[in-house]
């Protein structure tokens, strides 16, 4: 967060976004073929970030930063033109952005709902000592790898639902930019595109905070060489692999609350033990349903 609007420099130093040391669990609710999946290819498939469950909310964060400009009089003209460019290019080059959505909630039942129909399972991964040993293999040569660059190719952060919060972080980084332009009018704005980057990842509607959404965002430039595509509902996502050097940070899973299995938890803990998985914690839903 920006603390010093009288420090001109801070935005282009900011840290915002870059994976910290320790981040803990974060949760990713799927079903019983995508856990197969993961544990076997010890892989993620991660979608582009326009194909999300809600195609609307670049509108929603650019709306607010847009609200936010017109609040603080005192920002030049120039300034804003300059930043709506900022956010169009981020959208128009919007096919090299991709999206990991995990939460920090690993038994909503909300999301159970949503995301596994209540009988699927809540992944949680701890990506703290992995961030530098992820990397995505060329889809035209498997022999061709690309190590990820987790200052530069990744960003994350919670997602912020209140739009008051959404405000006050916004605010006082314009308010420093404007005063940057003022002071310099000749010198180039572009160092501050990453932090209107961010915020168009990390804005949503009120309505979703229930999803208390945590946000890995993988950006790209050179996506072609990586991109594939699933089909779902009718239609094709592009999505990328993202590949780890050694297993997959898997640290938890628990088990959807309308699966009454008795098995089920012996089960995922063979089939985690058959695939070199060590150490994962296997539990059941402690929501309790009523049929």
């Amino acid at each position: 967060m920006i603390k010093n609007n009288d420090n001109e420099n801070l935005l282009e130093q900011s840290e915002i976004g870059v994976p910290p040391k320790k981040i803990g669990c974060k949760y990713h609710y799927t079903t019983i073929k995508a856990l197969r999946g993961i544990v076997e290819s010890n892989t993620l498939w991660v979608s582009n970030a326009m194909f999300l469950n809600d195609s609307s909310e670049v509108k929603y964060a650019r709306k607010v930063i847009e609200e936010t400009i017109k609040e603080n009089k005192e920002i030049e003209n120039e300034v804003i033109k300059i930043i709506e460019n900022f956010i169009q290019d981020i959208i128009d080059n919007s096919e090299q952005i991709f999206v990991l959505s995990t939460s920090n909630n690993k038994d909503s039942q909300l999301l159970w709902s949503n995301y596994s129909r209540l009988d699927g399972y809540c992944l949680g991964f701890d990506f703290s000592k992995v961030w530098d040993r992820m990397y995505l293999k060329s889809n035209d040569n498997d022999k061709k790898i690309n190590k990820l660059n987790f200052k530069q190719n990744i960003s994350i952060d919670k997602v912020i639902y209140n739009k008051k919060e959404q405000k006050e972080f916004i605010r006082e980084p314009l308010l420093i930019i404007n005063k940057f332009y003022k002071n310099n009018p000749q010198k180039e704005l572009s160092r501050f595109k990453h932090y209107f980057f961010h915020v168009l990842m990390m804005f949503k509607n009120p309505k979703f905070k229930h999803e208390e959404e945590f946000r890995i965002v993988f950006y790209l430039p050179e996506y072609e060489k990586y991109v594939d595509y699933y089909v779902s509902n009718g239609i094709l996502i592009p999505y990328i692999e993202i590949n780890f050097e050694q297993k997959i940070p898997l640290k938890y899973i628990k088990i959807g609350p309308r699966n009454n299995v008795d098995i089920a938890i012996a089960s995922i803990e063979s089939f985690l033990q058959s695939n070199g998985f060590e150490n994962v914690e296997v539990t059941k839903s402690d929501i309790p349903l009523r049929f």
